[in-house]
C-alpha cells in the first residue's frame, strides 16, 4: 500500500470514528416542569400543545416549577403545568448533516487515493499535494454538509406530561403486578365443540 493510499485510508477511520460519535449530552423527555430548568432559557421559542389540544408557538419569558410563562405574538400568557400537555423546541440539524457531510468528504479522498495513486502519465504531481486534497475534500464535504442540515429543522420533544390514567407496573406489590401480567398473557382458548 502507498503513502497515499495509507494516508485515505487513515483519514476515513477517523472521520468514520467521528462521524458515529454520539451526543452525550442528549437528555430524556421531562414529566415535570422543574426538569426544564436546565434545558430551556428565556428567549428560546417552544411549542406548547395544551389541553385541548391546541398547538401555540411563543418564546419563553419565565419558567418555574409550576407554571410557563410564553409571549405569543408579542402577548404574555401563563400556562400552568397541569394545563401543558406536551412542549417541543425547534432544532436544527447542523452537527448531523456535518457528521454525514464528513463521511461523505472522506469516502471520496479514499476512493481518489485508492485509484490515482498508480496513475501513469500524471506527470509527478507533488506528494505533498495529496494530504492537501484529501483535507480539502473532507473539508468541503463536511462544510456543504453542515450546510444543508443548517436548513433541515425538526421538532424536539422536551417535556410530556404523564398520563394520569396509565397503570403503573411498578406498584407497591410486584408480585400481584406480575400475576396480573401473567393472567392476561396466558389466556386459555376454549375448545371448538
Amino acid at each position: 500500500m502507498t503513502l497515499d493510499q495509507r494516508l485515505a485510508v487513515g483519514a476515513l477511520l477517523f472521520c468514520m470514528s467521528f462521524a458515529h460519535a454520539r451526543n452525550s449530552s442528549a437528555q430524556g423527555i421531562a414529566a415535570a416542569f422543574g426538569e426544564l430548568a436546565g434545558r430551556l432559557k428565556g428567549g428560546t421559542t417552544v411549542y406548547l400543545t395544551d389541553d385541548a389540544g391546541v398547538k401555540r408557538q411563543g418564546k419563553i419569558v419565565r419558567l418555574s416549577p409550576s407554571s410557563l410563562e410564553l409571549s405569543i405574538n408579542g402577548k404574555p400568557e401563563v400556562f400552568a403545568e397541569d394545563q401543558v400537555r406536551t412542549i417541543a423546541e425547534r432544532r436544527r440539524s447542523t452537527a448531523k448533516g456535518a457528521k454525514i457531510g464528513l463521511a461523505v468528504g472522506a469516502g471520496m479522498a479514499l476512493f481518489g487515493a485508492l485509484n490515482t495513486s498508480d496513475c501513469k502519465g500524471c506527470h509527478g504531481a507533488p506528494d505533498a499535494l495529496v494530504p492537501v486534497t484529501i483535507g480539502a475534500l473532507i473539508g468541503m464535504a463536511t462544510g456543504i454538509g453542515a450546510a444543508i442540515g443548517a436548513t433541515l429543522t425538526h421538532e424536539r420533544l422536551v417535556y410530556e406530561r404523564p398520563d394520569p390514567n396509565a397503570k403503573d407496573l411498578s406498584a407497591s406489590d410486584p408480585a400481584s403486578a406480575a400475576d396480573g401480567l401473567v393472567s392476561s398473557a396466558f389466556n386459555p382458548i376454549e375448545p371448538l365443540r
